[in-house]
């Protein structure tokens, strides 16, 4: 059961002349200064991790047994901040590159996206066709792995990261969640999950194949989002559910109620949502994303497009809950 939490849906922003609030910007505004430093080298380090049995820095070779990890439901208690495509905004979307930007910033969880080569190979793209945001055309899926490695991201030199480099890159220093964009990648991903003993640290968005994911291994954590006209019944659905590995719903408007958050937190489970459903996020600070409009409304899960940004306000709201 996931713990009730002191004031929920009433949180309020701190006023402007807080000292805390001048505090968290100030070391916000250091971190925002050690991106720009870190990840100049970060696909080098992975391929060595990959490749030589080498770890990234400070990390160990190979994952921590379950049984000395946190659990999954344990790093995701409390508020927490995601970084959408690592910023969605920026070129270099869903890299490893700017996904260690966001770590450094102090994000809880990178989101991600799955699509899977001809040969199998899980990149992390959004897309259903690579045109709009590489130099190549048509789907992941139509190519092998070895011409999706030649094509590069717009507006970078960056070429596709793949799912492989992300878990080797993270080994459970940051959660990743995961979209399978269609079910050819569920297979493939949860083998490299198993591969990386990565249970404690990946979840899974499932648009619409919970059952075929489910049923290819029940350990997987899995995220449902119920959506379009039977929204409410499918939400209903999977609440009666007993399956203790579908640990997050994510709300869209129209059944983001509090009722709805209650009956959530009341079968054990989390509750997410994307910030930019609370307004408009563009820009890179705090005053520009809307992470504190989740968090006010008792939501554990805030995915945005700022999530340097978002961390501030995480903080803030982390702040409020122990006065």
């Amino acid at each position: 059961m996931v713990p009730a939490r002191k004031g929920r849906g009433t949180l309020a922003r701190m006023a402007p002349g807080d000292k805390t609030t001048r505090r968290e910007s100030t070391r916000f505004e250091g971190a925002d200064r050690r991106m720009s430093r870190g990840g100049r080298a970060l696909k080098a380090l992975v391929c060595v991790a990959l490749a030589c049995g080498g770890a990234w820095p400070g990390v160990m070779a190979s994952s921590p047994s379950l049984a000395s990890s946190p659990s999954l439901r344990d790093r995701l208690i409390g508020f927490r901040a995601g970084a959408h495509r690592g910023a969605m905004s920026f070129p270099d979307q869903n890299t490893i590159e700017l996904f260690e930007k966001a770590k450094e910033a102090g994000v809880d969880i990178v989101e991600t996206d799955l699509r899977t080569s001809r040969d199998g190979e899980v990149f992390l793209f959004h897309d259903k066709r690579m045109e709009h945001l590489t130099d190549c055309v048509g789907p992941i899926g139509d190519k092998t792995a070895s011409e999706v490695s030649h094509c590069r991201l717009r507006g970078t030199t960056l070429g596709l990261s793949t799912f492989r480099e992300l878990l080797a890159w993270s080994q459970g220093r940051v959660v990743i969640n995961a979209e399978l964009k269609n079910a050819d990648s569920i297979e493939p991903a949860f083998r490299l999950v198993r591969e990386f003993d990565a249970f404690p640290w990946v979840y899974f968005q499932v648009n619409g194949n919970y059952e075929k994911a489910r049923a290819a291994d029940p350990r997987v954590a899995l995220l449902v989002a119920p959506k379009g006209p039977r929204a409410q019944q499918a939400l209903d659905h999977y609440l009666a559910l007993e399956d203790p590995n579908l640990m997050i719903v994510e709300l869209r408007p129209g059944i983001s109620t509090p009722r709805n958050i209650d009956a959530i937190h009341a079968a054990g489970k989390l509750v997410s949502e994307d910030s930019w459903y609370f307004g408009r996020e563009r820009g890179w600070g705090a005053s520009h994303a809307r992470c504190d409009k989740v968090f006010q409304h008792g939501i554990d899960i805030a995915i945005s497009d700022i999530p340097a940004g978002c961390v501030v306000q995480r903080d803030e709201a982390d702040f409020l809950l122990l006065k």
